[in-house]
């Protein structure tokens, strides 16, 4: 019976570890969207890096889709986790 517990304990950690390090939020910004969209498309982008910064509390990535500007004043928001910059290039 101990071996049984001891292996649906791993099993278990095992899950959650794999479920906590998946999680990878993901909202796109362009200048040419609004800081009113949701993100969740380049169709949708956000216009302010800053904006989806701030709508990334846990941390996830920044997806440029098309031009953004961070100029040396502007400062981003506080988040608990780490925020990743990256681009899509669409042809």
């Amino acid at each position: 019976m101990k071996k049984y517990l001891i292996l649906f304990l791993a099993i278990l950690t095992f899950a959650l570890s794999i479920s906590a390090g998946a999680k990878n939020d993901a909202l796109y910004v362009d200048w040419a969207g609004k800081d009113a969209n949701n993100g969740f498309s380049a169709a949708a982008a956000i216009q302010k890096p800053a904006t989806a910064v701030g709508k990334l509390k846990n941390g996830g990535t920044v997806v440029v889709s098309g031009k953004a500007y961070i100029h040396n004043t502007q400062s981003l928001p506080e988040t608990r986790e780490a925020i990743t910059f990256t681009s899509v290039y669409e042809g």
